[in-house]
């Protein structure tokens, strides 16, 4: 280790130098300053010791050595106890003050090993400072912001964006950058996603409205970061311009608008003219067609046999001339049904085109195995000639044995995949591509007669709705088409409608009964279903999902203890179907002890209700999600989760146990604590607590409550938030001395709020 000894006085520095080299350190000595940068040019030091033994310690010597020796460990070793001096020394960048006489050979050492380690540590944490601040300049605007949303800092091209310089933001709010009709509403929005997310460091982004200091608007996109600190919050946020960005993205897509209305004109117009052209061919085929049969009346038979052979290759190729140009015609009528839905039963199609080939399946003794199809969001027509064409090609090419064709179909993700099998003669695999375009034969056209569009337009309309088909096959061993479709689109019912449709799972009769009295005294209109066990209830659901003119149920009441399947195996498989988990499903259970009722959550229902059910229990409860879902489908609630969903239900419910409630009020949304905070259930400890909650949305909701005690809504009266006291000067049921101190509020909307409310109690 390289070290430079530095002493006004060289003799002083013999002592010093030989205890160091006993310790393996490489000394290099000067009392000349003038020399130092020399020796550091040179030699590879690793930290310099500043003797002062025989002489008191100069302040003025250390700044003018510091000076020369910026960005190296310095460690001063002096005979001069204070300290005061020490102090002054490590504030002047000192790395250490070491006194002679008190620290021993051995201390020194280490000291100057630790003065060496700390300063490579501050070196590395002042260059990612340094490249930190070097890429926050250079990057986006980069705005940090403290727990209130005040700005802390800003740099250079957020002064730039914004065109405030850094002494003017400093501690103005975030809000600023924004347009006045968008602050409160957007920054509400923004603070509702990040107290909505977990964890130490939480991050949202999107686009907005911002405005400069010239009141200037453009579009921003942003990323801000939620990040703890301590006890409290920050936040930081990388804002950029996207102005040149929007611009050009509105271009591109009028140039894709343009673009995309050209092409659909140019198919427009290639469909018309394949239908115009398709039907003036027809027009001399049939002519043809005509004085062909007409000669052949006159002559056939008076002429040689050469003659009537050449006749009758007319007559056959004008019909079959005909048949191609139909062919023309059907492939390039299939239509693009993009923002059609349609709802289309497989099983029903191959009724009907069993119905349109019973000759030829009849003929051919052909063995049709149909299993059950499912619906599709297909157009019916297509669906027909779909079919029609694979059918009568897997019987057109069977060869010599009977047909036996089988049809079948199975969901992928979120797709129908189909299978139509035979045993016919088989594709060499050399042709499987090949089948699917126009005109394609693979055979003589005397063996085998046809245009050779039939797979062409199978394959067109499966296209159409974004699908593939393809073929898989042995020569010899029969052939299999597979073609994907989309699924047909349930409509799940809404938990509240016109008539509720309920789905009841319980095998108690008694308990069945206390159900069915209940729903008949709630008031409410209703259709409900009953099923003795879980087996039952889930072999009822498939058959309504598949089926195309029944509904899915609203709600399902589910009780948790029955033969066959109990609830919690049942509710697991309603929550792990994609269509069966929107149905909410309420538990039915004997207990609302604790642990039974977090089991319950853990299950992941919406709801559960303590048997015996009552009239008022279901009324409250089916009104509770009516309001949730009212809330959602007006935008006052944003959408949410399951887990969200089912905190929501409970949060509101007045019949909701005290246990879950004291719970909930600790969640992390904003939205859950303040119906807690509505909940005339909640205990007044819990609204108490609410009362202080950081969110006036929430405190507004203990203001709303009637339960809240007098001694809470005088507090309240007093919020610091004017929104909350706002809200409390225009509730009727406020208290009619707390009113009057409202209508003496300094605020203006606040004081006329109260006073208007004052007045229409009179």
């Amino acid at each position: 280790m390289n070290i430079l000894l530095i002493e006004e006085t060289p003799h002083s520095l013999l002592s010093t130098c030989s205890f160091l080299q006993s310790r393996g350190f490489s000394v290099h000595t000067t009392s000349d300053r003038e020399a130092i940068p020399g020796i550091l040019a040179l030699k590879k030091i690793e930290v310099i010791l500043l003797e002062f033994k025989n002489q008191s310690f100069d302040l003025e010597i250390f700044k003018s050595v510091r000076a020369i020796t910026q960005g190296y460990p310095l460690v001063i070793y002096s005979s001069q106890d204070a300290q005061e001096i020490s102090i002054e020394a490590i504030k002047h960048g000192a790395q250490d003050f070491v006194v002679s006489g008190i620290t021993g050979g051995d201390s020194l050492v280490r000291i100057l090993h630790y003065s060496i380690a700390r300063n490579d540590n501050e070196k590395g944490l002042r260059e990612s400072q340094d490249r930190l601040k070097a890429i926050l300049q250079n990057s986006d605007a980069f705005l940090s912001m403290d727990c209130n949303w005040n700005i802390t800092d800003w740099n250079s091209l957020a002064e730039k964006t914004f065109g405030w310089n850094i002494t003017e933001i400093q501690g103005k709010n975030f809000s600023l950058i924004l347009p006045p009709y968008l602050r409160r509403p957007y920054l509400k929005k923004i603070k509702e996603r990040l107290n909505s997310l977990e964890g130490d460091i939480a991050r949202v982004q999107g686009e907005v409205l911002a405005t400069n200091n010239a009141g200037f608007e453009f579009p921003i996109a942003y990323v801000i970061f939620k990040i703890k600190n301590d006890n409290d919050y920050m936040y930081c946020a990388f804002v950029n311009d996207i102005t040149e960005k929007r611009n050009a993205k509105e271009e591109l897509e009028h140039l894709v608008q343009e673009r995309t209305l050209k092409l659909t004109q140019s198919n427009e117009q290639l469909r018309q003219f394949a239908k115009i052209a398709s039907h003036d061919l027809q027009e001399p085929l049939r002519s043809m067609q005509g004085f062909v049969s007409l000669l052949s009346e006159n002559i056939k038979g008076k002429i040689d046999s050469e003659s009537d052979e050449y006749l009758d290759f007319i007559e056959k190729s004008s019909k079959r001339m005909q048949e191609l140009v139909r062919s023309i015609l059907q492939h390039s009528e299939i239509k693009t049904f993009s923002d059609e839905e349609f709802v289309t039963d497989c099983n029903s199609v191959l009724e009907e085109v069993v119905r349109n080939l019973k000759d030829t399946i009849k003929e051919t003794n052909t063995n049709l195995e149909i299993h059950p199809l499912p619906e599709v969001g297909v157009e019916r027509g297509q669906m027909v000639q779909l079919f029609q064409n694979l059918i009568s090609n897997a019987i057109k090419y069977q060869g010599n044995e009977k047909p036996d064709i089988q049809i079948s179909a199975e969901r992928i993700i979120d797709k129908w995949i189909f299978s139509v099998r035979d045993k016919s003669m088989g594709i060499d695999p050399s042709n499987y591509d090949k089948i699917f375009d126009m005109f394609a034969r693979l055979h003589s056209s005397v063996k085998y007669p046809g245009t050779g569009m039939g797979l062409a337009i199978c394959k067109k309309i499966v296209n159409s709705y974004e699908g593939s088909i393809w073929v898989e096959s042995k020569l010899g061993e029969g052939s299999i088409f597979f073609f994907t479709l989309p699924p047909a689109k349930i409509v799940i019912e809404k938990p509240i409608s016109n008539e509720i449709n309920i789905l009841l799972v319980e095998d108690s009769p008694a308990d069945v009964k206390l159900a069915k009295e209940a729903l008949r005294r709630s008031g409410l209109k209703y259709q409900l279903t009953v099923a003795n066990d879980g087996l039952e209830a889930l072999t009822y659901l498939q058959r309504v999902k598949a089926s195309s003119n029944r509904s899915l149920p609203s709600i399902i009441l589910l009780d948790l203890n029955m033969p066959n399947m109990n609830g919690h195996q049942v509710l697991n498989e309603i929550k792990d179907d994609p269509i069966l988990k929107e149905i909410p499903v309420i538990l039915l259970t004997v207990s609302d002890r604790p642990t039974d009722i977090d089991e319950a959550l853990r299950l992941k229902m919406n709801y559960y209700v303590p048997k015996p059910v009552t009239a008022k229990k279901i009324s409250t409860l089916i009104k509770s999600f009516h309001e949730l879902n009212m809330q959602s489908s007006l935008g006052l609630i944003s959408s949410c989760d399951e887990e969200t969903h089912i905190k929501l239900i409970m949060a509101g419910n007045p019949h909701t146990s005290e246990h879950i409630l004291k719970q909930l009020s600790d969640d992390i949304d904003e939205k859950i604590r303040s119906r807690i905070a509505e909940n005339v259930n909640t205990p007044q400890d819990v609204l108490e607590k609410l009362s202080l909650d950081l969110s006036s949305l929430v405190r507004l909701g203990v203001c709303d409550n009637p339960a809240s005690s007098i001694t809470l809504l005088e507090k309240l009266a007093q919020d610091k938030s004017e929104d909350v006291r706002l809200g409390m000067s225009e509730n009727p049921n406020c208290p009619e001395s707390l009113l009057k101190i409202l209508a003496d509020d300094e605020n203006t909307f606040v004081s006329s709020a109260a006073a208007k409310t004052l007045s229409s109690l009179e």
